[in-house]
């Protein structure tokens, strides 16, 4: 069984947008990887909905999964994926799966086209 959720946002490296607030030294995440995390879990509601109608019962949140992300950034700034990995993965918890530890097979790429911002997330239960 599997699903895939496809978006058409610029992916953000949450490791990256990271600051420290100044008087208590706690991280917090920037508005950006906020809207970021909320559009995924907004298209990830959208194809779980859609996986349920076709096959007419409710995906399981407690099996182990695969997941794979193919990123297409729309500049050439230097990104690592494993960072994209990271917000997508805290974004689908409760959705998709109930917690990012049961995600047991990761398999990830990246790619370059000028002005074309799209990622696609497959979940693939093992």
């Amino acid at each position: 069984m599997k699903i895939i959720i496809e978006g058409y946002r610029k992916a953000v490296s949450k490791k990256n947008n990271l600051k420290f607030a100044r008087k208590n030294g706690r991280a917090y995440k920037k508005k950006d990887v906020k809207l970021f995390e909320s559009y995924c879990q907004e298209i990830a509601h959208e194809a779980v909905k859609e996986w349920q109608r076709l096959s007419c019962t409710a995906w399981p949140l407690d099996k182990e999964y695969k997941l794979s992300l193919h990123v297409t950034w729309g500049d050439r700034t230097k990104r690592d994926i494993q960072n994209a990995f990271d917000c997508i993965c805290d974004s689908l918890q409760g959705i998709i799966y109930t917690d990012d530890s049961q995600i047991k097979e990761i398999w990830g790429a990246k790619t370059y086209e000028k002005g074309v911002w799209h990622f696609k997330i497959e979940v693939e239960i093992i």
